[in-house]
Order: C-alpha cells, then structure tokens, then sequence
C-alpha cells in the first residue's frame, strides 16, 4: 500500500513542481530547489527561514518570488500538499485519523482536521465515510 501511495505522491509532487517551473518564465532555479526541499521535508516540521537558508537568498524576495512562480504563499504550498497526502492516505482506510495527521506533518490532530474541513469542507472522517459510500444524489 505504502509503495502506491508514495508513488502517487511522488508523481502529484513532479507535478506540482513542474507547474510551478513554468508558470513564470525565467524564474529563478531556487524556486524549483527550495520546492524539492520542501517536498522532501514535508512530514516534518518546515520554517521558511530553513528554505531560506536551504536555497540561500532573503526571505522577503523568497516569498515574493515563491508566490510569482507558485500562485500560492509558501505556507500554503506546504498546507495543500499536506491535504493532498492526507486524502491518499484517507482512500486507503487502513490509518487512524491521528495517524494521518502524523504522517503528513501536522503539528496536531485538531490542528489537521480543521485545517482539512476548511480546505476540503468536510471532517477528515467525513471525506473518508463518503470515499467508501458516494451519497447517490437522484433515483
């Protein structure tokens, strides 16, 4: 199961990566690094001054350009990819919300399922009830 999922993860990752490589035309190459940095520590606890540091420019011109080349701040970027672990691992049904929360870096399970009832507008629990019984709308 592991092995899919970190596969699907990888593979939405490159994406997110790719898009955020062309949507601005001769955008610096520390966008694309510090992308890969965050995407390799995205279970774990991230400070844009790590980025900073990880990728060597200031952080006012990293935000700024991150959000050029992005469409999304950096802490948004983190959040979003951190939805997106979370759903893969909600379909699997086989980990405990608390669990999930760990697993894509929340820094607690409240914290996790308010964040992913604001952006996917149900609980986590909920998202996972209707994965396994579509609500049929109509006869």
């Amino acid at each position: 199961f592991f092995s899919v999922l970190a596969s699907s993860y990888i593979r939405l990752l490159i994406c997110i990566e790719e898009n955020a490589r062309g949507s601005v035309i001769g955008s610096q190459d520390f966008i694309s690094r510090a992308i890969e940095y965050i995407n390799v520590k995205i279970t774990e606890h991230i400070t844009i001054d790590e980025i900073c540091a990880a990728v060597h420019t200031s952080k006012y011109y990293f935000c700024r350009e991150f959000k050029k080349a992005t469409g999304l701040t950096v802490a948004n970027y983190i959040l979003k990819t951190r939805i997106v672990m979370a759903k893969g691992m909600l379909h699997s049904g086989d980990l405990t919300v608390g669990e999930i929360s760990e697993a894509c870096g929340f820094s607690s399970v409240s914290y996790f399922c308010r964040v992913f009832k604001e952006e996917t507008g149900e609980s986590p629990k909920g998202y996972q009830r209707n994965i396994r019984h579509p609500i049929s709308h109509g006869v």
